[in-house]
């Protein structure tokens, strides 16, 4: 049974996510870890994934390090994370017997925790729970039995596979993995199409545009990249749509040059436009966006994520 924080937290997600992205569950039961290790396939180019698991401990194992569960990813560039939840007993009589409980990545330990925090972890048997939460960019694992608590984080790309697997008597109670795939962005102009834009007006909002830097609050948003844009008019008078052309580091395998990345429309005040934009998860923000072109930087600005991104015209050589 899925402990009701981890749910309240997953469907919390899932009504974010709902609009934007296609939602895909895989559920497992009770395992045996040290004979049937669970191999999972997250997949590609999602837009959030998360894997609860609900794991229980031996009550009695012997002095040192005697219980571990295993969680190995693969991500989309080939590289192997291990992380390990171990449970070790100090060696001590048994009336001063001290259990630990271990959390290492990569063979360094991140956290511990022992009879002096036994309100966090269940170090005697009982139910924990695993949460890693996977937006293509990092990983965050959550530990806990009634309530999880932020324990570590690590960068990588996209987590294709996971397996768990683990010494005698570490079971898995029950588990799910679940995704949330945008759905792909569909308008898209031509390579011939980009080749031809005039490259020479650089007073013109229109045209190819690289990027310079940024100012954000990573609390709140991270860029997905540093884009290279081009910008074309369309039918509707003084209206431009923005078309990707390269430098996605997030979701980089789905992002194709020519894709709309964003629609400017003029407001009344000169050099000022009305921005909708296509974040790297390839969904549409609502973030009352607008873009300014003062002094040749056209800048993106995002005020309710505290986060601005500014382009100019490539220099010609």
């Amino acid at each position: 049974m899925i402990s009701r924080y981890v749910t309240t937290y997953l469907c919390a997600l899932a009504i974010i996510c709902s609009d934007a992205a296609e939602k895909s569950r895989t559920e497992f039961g009770a395992k045996n870890l040290a004979e049937s290790p669970v191999e999972l396939t997250v997949g590609d180019g999602y837009l959030q994934a998360q894997l609860e698991i609900c794991f229980s401990m031996p009550e009695k194992i012997e002095y040192g390090p005697s219980a571990v569960m295993r969680v190995e990813f693969k991500d989309s560039d080939d590289r192997v994370a291990d992380l390990s939840v171990c449970i070790s007993v100090s060696d001590y009589a048994d009336i001063y017997e001290v259990r630990r409980m271990s959390v290492t990545l990569n063979g360094e330990t991140v956290a511990e925790y022992d009879n002096k925090m036994a309100a966090e972890v269940n170090l005697h048997g009982g139910d924990n729970y695993l949460l890693l939460s996977m937006d293509g960019r990092s990983v965050d694992v959550y530990i806990g039995k009634d309530r999880l608590s932020y324990c570590t984080s690590f960068e990588t790309a996209h987590i294709r596979e996971i397996m768990l697997s683990g010494t005698k008597g570490v079971d898995v109670m029950a588990g799910v993995l679940e995704t949330f795939t945008p759905e792909p962005v569909s308008q898209r102009i031509s390579e011939e199409s980009i080749t031809a834009i005039d490259r020479s007006k650089a007073a013109d909002i229109a045209g190819i545009w690289t990027y310079l830097d940024r100012d954000n609050d990573p609390d709140y948003a991270r860029p997905g990249g540093q884009y290279s844009i081009a910008i074309l008019p369309t039918d509707s008078q003084d209206a431009y749509n923005i078309y990707y052309v390269d430098g996605a580091a997030v979701n980089r395998e789905r992002w194709k040059s020519g894709m709309l990345k964003g629609r400017l429309k003029p407001l009344p005040l000169i050099g000022r436009y009305r921005l909708e934009w296509w974040g790297s998860d390839m969904h549409k923000l609502e973030s009352e966006a607008h873009a300014e072109l003062e002094d040749g930087v056209l800048t993106l600005k995002f005020p309710l994520l505290h986060s601005e991104l500014r382009f100019i015209h490539p220099v010609e050589r």
